[in-house]
Formats: structure tokens, sequence, C-alpha cells
């Protein structure tokens, strides 16, 4: 009996230890009450700022990574101030929709004021609202500084302090400059928090020194009494354990609150080697098993976000950072910081590292397991890839337009058993209403055009084909059709290679093109044509700069090993690559039809995306369902 209620006992001692650590494991804000909230440094210097405002420029920033305990700080700051008579108001930027303007950023500042006045009467919320009315006629500058004098008078000359947090989603605002530079105003102090490098947000400068005063919120160190507490119930030293949990997180606050929570929850009293146990916890619970851990999930994608999610502006620099962290995992302190390296100063808002010294190191064993070599590789991988959106040609404006027609002999057969027209003939009017389309202006499109002529080229014998028209009108197209007729083979690659190796030499970097190109499948060459279209990708930037609708005609075209054979080249199966190696997908198939259906640009523009190869027509689905079915297979399609 004695040992089980002394067993009972140590479950509900081990339980409370567990809860009492939960706040701080959600990576919510700690209660202004709770008990395990670690006072550090930070706290007793925007205290002191705040209470001793008068000898500086009022306003502050205090820059933290993300979950290091920033919001937590406020309130117990905000709460504090408020019981010795100050006024403090909490605001958020994250609200703020981008591109951030004066009228959005002014008008949410007044109208969150104005609503936390209400303590003081709905009248006084009513009256400032009205008073900024009357200011409208005034630039910002002036009717802000102002709008902040008047509900000072309101609160009867308390000191009024403005928490501000998610303060980074200001830096590419313009007017911040001007914001800042007018807070000089008595019983008013400004505390902005934010999770990146200051240098990116604060623009006030004074004779080659920023006024305002920045306070880093630092790493636990030391003793924490509140957090070591609850060690007991697991560990006869909770010193020596919390120590040792330090050395696993690096003390970010997250990971040390999390990692005491698991100690309590999985370490016994009786347990002599805590440290190899708590190895042993670390590795498989948190290193190996961390996605069955839904606020280590969170915790961890924030960070991978930073990357993935973050400005492509800076994907290049970014690049560049987990280049140095790859260094800095291989050879930790080896890496010396520099203030003026773009690349380091990214590394460390991300949280991967800190500095140790002059030199850089992994921020904590834990980050280093997780965020090993492997992570770096698929990171930079999709960096590559946002770098490659960027310079995507995703308008279908301002174009080359080449028409290529089958004139072989086989397209004097007819389209189809129940259509005895010639497939040659039959074409022309498709061929002629998507020149038109390539020549219209377009109202929509602020008078754009994709192209003011194009090229059309008939195809056949083994040679570049001996006439290229250039049509300004679509009526053209039945005078160059009449002229050509079908016969002989259906060589496609000299006239091909012949149109694009000249368009090559004489575009603009930036220009795109479009190939149609009419055909009953029958291609006398087509490996060499697959061959060529490889060479013409290795000279692009990217896929978007070029794309070469296929556009098939009669029965030929519609044999089941003809559409999986064209459906290789729209899929991009032959491994086309482009300049710098990614995948080029510039081929599109589609039937004859369908592209009257839906229309020439319709169809280009389809595959004017960052992946075109996701996309296949729907009579591929409907008629050849075991070969759809197939090519998603293969291609891993969605």
């Amino acid at each position: 009996m004695f040992n089980f209620l002394k067993h009972l006992v140590e479950i509900i001692q081990r339980l409370n230890s567990y809860y009492y650590y939960s706040h701080g494991i959600k990576g919510t804000v700690l209660p202004v009450n709770a008990a395990n909230y670690v006072k550090r440094e930070v706290d007793v210097q925007v205290y002191e700022f705040i209470k001793n405002y008068e000898q500086k420029f009022p306003v502050c920033y205090v820059f933290g990574l993300p979950q290091s305990g920033k919001s937590s700080l406020r309130l117990r700051t905000a709460k504090k101030l408020e019981e010795e008579g100050y006024i403090s108001i909490s605001l958020s930027a994250q609200t703020l929709s981008s591109p951030v303007t004066e009228d959005l950023f002014y008008s949410h500042l007044v109208q969150e004021i104005s609503y936390r006045f209400k303590q003081f009467g709905a009248e006084v919320v009513l009256e400032l609202q009205s008073f900024w009315q009357t200011l409208k006629e005034q630039s910002y500058e002036i009717k802000f500084p102002e709008f902040i004098r008047q509900t000072i008078r309101f609160s009867k000359n308390k000191t009024l302090v403005i928490f501000l947090d998610d303060s980074q989603n200001l830096a590419e605002w313009e007017g911040l400059r001007t914001f800042l530079e007018n807070l000089c105003i008595p019983n008013f102090v400004l505390v902005l928090f934010g999770n990146v490098h200051p240098s990116k947000v604060l623009p006030l400068k004074n004779s080659g020194q920023n006024p305002i005063t920045v306070f880093e919120i630092s790493p636990l160190e030391g003793e924490c009494p509140p957090l070591q507490a609850r060690l007991r119930v697991v560990s006869r030293n909770p010193q020596a354990l919390f120590q040792d949990i330090l050395t696993w997180t690096g003390g970010q606050p997250f990971l040390t609150q999390f990692l005491c929570s698991f100690a309590v929850k999985w370490l016994k009293i009786e347990n002599h080697n805590a440290t190899e146990l708590l190895r042993t916890l670390v590795q498989e619970k948190i290193v190996q098993k961390w996605t069955s851990q839904p606020v280590l999930v969170s915790h961890f994608q924030a960070i991978e976000d930073y990357y993935i999610q973050g400005d492509p502006r800076v994907a290049e620099i970014q690049f560049l950072a987990l280049e140095i962290y790859k260094q800095v995992l291989q050879h930790p302190k080896s890496t010396q910081f520099s203030e003026q390296s773009l690349a380091q100063r990214e590394l460390l808002v991300s949280g991967l590292v800190t500095k140790c010294g002059e030199f850089l190191d992994v921020a904590n064993p834990i980050y280093g397991n997780v965020f090993d070599l492997n992570w770096i590789e698929k990171i930079q991988k999709k960096l590559n890839s946002g770098r490659l959106m960027m310079t995507l040609n995703l308008s279908i404006y301002d174009r080359d337009c080449f028409f290529l027609v089958s004139k072989g002999a086989s397209m004097t057969n007819p389209i189809a058993a129940r259509d005895p027209r010639e497939r040659y003939y039959a074409i022309k009017d498709s061929v002629k209403g998507h020149i038109a389309e390539v020549l219209r202006v377009s109202p929509g499109a602020e008078s754009k055009r994709v192209s003011d002529k194009a090229t059309l080229a008939f195809f056949n014998i083994n040679k570049v084909a001996r006439n290229n028209y250039n049509i300004t009108d679509h009526n053209q197209v039945d005078t160059h059709f009449n002229a050509n007729t079908p016969a002989g083979d259906a060589f496609i690659t000299p006239t091909f290679k012949g149109l694009m190796d000249k368009w090559f030499e004489a575009r603009s970097e930036d220009r795109g093109g479009i190939v149609f190109i009419y055909t009953d499948g029958e291609f006398t060459d087509f490996d060499q044509f697959v061959a060529e279209i490889k060479n013409q990708c290795k000279k692009l930037k990217n896929h978007s700069y070029l794309k070469i609708l296929i556009v098939g005609v009669g029965e030929a075209i519609q044999s089941p090993v003809a559409v999986e054979k064209y459906f290789k080249l729209d899929l991009n199966g032959y491994g086309f690559e482009d300049h710098y190696g990614h995948p080029c997908n510039v081929v599109i198939f589609n039937r004859l039809e369908s592209v009257n259906e839906y229309g020439a640009i319709q169809s280009i523009l389809e595959q004017l995306v960052e992946c075109p190869e996701v996309g296949m027509p729907d009579w591929l689905q409907e008629e050849y369902p075991d070969i759809y079915e197939n090519l998603k297979r293969e291609y891993d399609l969605p």
C-alpha cells in the first residue's frame, strides 16, 4: 500500500511538473503569472528604457528570433507599467496587408489606439476618431503626433507606451523614416519588436549613429531557477540535469521548455546516468521522431519556412547563407563572423547559428541533427526553383511566332473514315484562325498582341524549307497553302533547326517564342527532332521562353502508340534541360479539335506556368484511361 501511494504521489508530481511547462511548449505567450517564465537581462533593459525615456530618443527596438520570448516579455512589461500608472497599448503590424501604405498604416494605428481608450468611456473613442478627422487636411507627419498628444491629454498626461510587434513587416515601407522622426512627443514611448536584424528595419540616422536603442533577446543561460524547480521530481541533481538540457538546446527558450517537459515525462529519479538517458531521449524522441510531435513540427517548420517562403528577392543570399551553414556544420567555430556579410546575417536571423566570440557556431545540437546536410541540399534545391521562378517569362505577349505545317504525302489522306477531307487542306482554316489569334490586338491587355507578325513554313524533304513566309495578315495564309503541295516524306528537323538557329541569333535575351507544328504524327525523323529540341533547350534560361505546340490531325495521331509517344514529349520524358541544367519542359501536345475549341493562345497560356508538366487535356483521361493512369504513375503527376 505504501509503495502504491508513493507511486501515485510521483505520478501527480510528474503531471504537475509537465503541465508547469505546458505554456512554454505550445509556442504561445506565457501568462503574466506563469511560474516558468525566466527573467532575463533584456527584461530589465526594456523596463528601464521606458522609465527613463526622457533622457534619449523615445523609440527602442527589441530584436529576438521567433519563439525567443518577445511576446511574453511584452506582456509582462506592459502589465508592470500599467500597475505603475502608465497606459500601454499593444499593436501588431502583422495584420497589415502588403505593400504597406501611409493611409493603411496610420488608419490602423489610429483605429486601434482609439479603441483601446474605451476604458475612459465610449465617448472618448468617438472624440478621438472625430479629432483625427479634423486633421485630414494635414500631412501624416503633422497630424499623427498631434493625435498622440490628444490621446495623452485624454489620459490626464499619463505616459503612453505603444508596443508594436512584428515590426519587420514595415521594413519595405518608405514612410517608416518619417514616422519615426516625428515621435519626440512628451509622455510617449514606442517599443518595436521584430525578428529581423535591426539594420533591415531601422532607417533613422543621426550623424552616422542610429538614435533608436536596440535590445537583443539572448538565449537562456545560467541556473534559470523557474525551470530547474520542477526537475526535482525526476532528478536528485536538478541543476546538473538542467545544464545538460541547456547543452542540447543552446538556451533556445522554446526547445529548453520542451526538453524540460520531456525530461519530466520520461526520466525517473532512480536513473543515475541522467546525461546518457537524456542523450537517448533526444535522439529517439526528438531527432528521429520530431514529426510525431506537433509543437516541434511547428517550431522546425517555421525555421524552414524562413528560407522557402521568404522574400524571393533574397533567395541568392539565402542560398549562400546555407552554404555558410554547411561550413559551420562541418567545421564548427571556424567561420569568422562579419557584420558586413548579408548571408551571415540571414543565417543568424534564421536561428540556425549563433555567434561564439568572433566565430559562428551551430545554435544547438538539436538543430544540428535536424537541419543537417541532407536538409541543406533539399532547401537549396527549392531555393534554386525560387530563383528560377523569378526569371520566368509567363507573359503570352511580345513573342516571336512560327507556324510549321507538314506537307508530307500522308497529309493527303482523309482526316478520318467518316471525314473524307484531305488533312492538309482541312487544317488550312485552323492555321489561319490561329495566326489571326496571334496577330489580333487584345482589348483587355492594354492593346497588346502576341506578335505583330508570324513566320509560316512548310516541311517535307530533308532540307531547310525553301521559303519562309512573313505573315502580317491571316488572309495571306490561303495563298501560301495553295502554293505548296503535299508529297514525299515529312522531315521536320532541318526546317525547325534552321528557324530556331536564326531566332536565337537575332533575339534579345528576354524575348520569348512560340512554335506551332501541325502534323498527322508521321515525322520521318522523329528521333532527330527530339535531339534538336534538346539542343535548342540548352540555349534557354528556362522553359518559359519557348513553347512548342504540336497540333495533331488525323486518325494516325490518335493511335495509342502515337498518343503515348507524343505525351512523353509533352511531359518532358526525354529529359530536356535548360542552360542551367534545370528541367526544360517546352513541348505541348494536343489534338486539332481541342486547340480549335479552346483557342491557340489559351492552349499556350495553360502551359505558361512554373510546372507545365502537371496538366494534361481532358480527352486523354476520357478516351485513353489506361495510358492516362500509366503516365500519372510514371511521371508522378497529381
